[in-house]
């Protein structure tokens, strides 16, 4: 039977500030782009650390082919969710493959996607990322 790797990743994100107010952000491509760089690796860094944490435990790998299916539960209708889900699924994929759970983020082994769902979620947004091995 293919291997599988499933886990959840949060879509929001708060600045912390020592100064000033803290701000909650939700993590799209639209916002990503605007951030100063040592902002953008934080986040990267961030989310590296969130799929080691999800996955935790988990002796899974994916060494082959794969494919990729995201449950995108938003919090607001206004989202946007094609921003939402191809900001996290890079940084999910990237911390993938530094954790060793899959080779390579490339077309050579990215191979699929089953696409994405999508519901609603107002207590506890995220998306739901499936890795299954073809």
């Amino acid at each position: 039977m293919p291997s599988q790797i499933k886990f959840s990743l949060p879509i929001y994100y708060t600045n912390e500030f020592k100064t000033k107010k803290w701000t909650t952000h939700l993590v799209g491509a639209n916002w990503f782009r605007n951030l100063y760089p040592h902002e953008k690796n934080k986040l990267k860094q961030l989310y590296h650390e969130k799929v080691s944490e999800a996955l935790q435990g988990t002796e899974t790998k994916i060494l082959g082919k794969y494919s990729t299916e995201y449950k995108y539960c938003y919090k607001s209708k206004v989202s946007d969710a094609s921003n939402v889900v191809s900001q996290i699924e890079k940084f999910a994929l990237d911390g993938l493959k530094e954790h060793g759970y899959i080779t390579d983020d490339s077309v050579q082994y990215h191979i699929k996607s089953d696409g994405w769902t999508i519901e609603e979620d107002k207590l506890q947004p995220r998306i739901e990322i499936t890795i299954k091995e073809l």
